[in-house]
């Protein structure tokens, strides 16, 4: 029999398996124009990283940021203003820091909790009803805070069924990107016909 434990992120936290925290502070003294990128809230898309990069934090600043730098299988969630998209980042992507109004979750412990289930359940209907319930708690912009992702509770299958879940979407997940950008590249071919048909440069925007 399958037993599925119900655990807090918070006590995910505090049992080791699970790091949780929101990005990095940064101070304007501390921006230059090289060093570690910026991930910016409007770079975070559902289920996909569209990193324009424009900000940095001196290279020197880099031991103040602590584990709010970027490695490959965080979990972002955006958590202030349009809270609860969810997007992994990706091996390959240049390491960054997260703005503030970004918050992540990191497998530490493998064998407790599988990365491509995390970011699964994160964007289950059992985490983001739970971001729902949280976000119109103040009469400011939807805001989700720290103390708010640590009661969260998770359902957490063992970690062979876990497995098994994340062997089934994995798949999945590079079908929808390799469609996405096929799709994208069929749009930006259809605008080219467009305007050498029509002699002008049609506004994607529709505006």
């Amino acid at each position: 029999m399958t037993v599925t434990e119900q655990m807090s992120l918070g006590g995910l936290v505090v049992r080791g398996d699970l790091a949780l925290s929101d990005g990095y502070r940064t101070r304007a003294d501390q921006l230059g124009s090289t060093g570690v990128p910026i991930l910016r809230v409007a770079d975070v898309l559902d289920g996909r990283i569209e990193p324009s990069f424009k900000d940095f934090i001196r290279e020197e600043f880099r031991p103040k940021m602590g584990a709010k730098v970027s490695r490959a299988g965080d979990v972002l969630i955006t958590t202030k203003g349009t809270v609860g998209r969810i997007a992994r980042v990706p091996d390959g992507l240049p390491e960054h820091s997260y703005s503030p109004q970004l918050c992540f979750l990191r497998t530490l412990n493998a064998d407790a909790v599988h990365p491509t289930w995390l970011y699964h359940w994160a964007r289950s209907s059992e985490f983001l009803g739970q971001l729902g319930l949280y976000k119109d708690q103040t009469d400011m912009a939807p805001y989700v805070s720290l103390t708010d992702l640590r009661q969260v509770r998770m359902s957490l299958p063992p970690i062979a069924e876990q497995q098994r879940i994340s062997e089934l979407m994995e798949p999945l997940d590079a079908l929808v990107e390799r469609n996405r950008k096929e799709i994208e590249i069929a749009v930006e071919l259809a605008y080219a016909l467009f305007a050498r048909v029509a002699g002008g440069e049609p506004d994607p925007g529709g505006s």
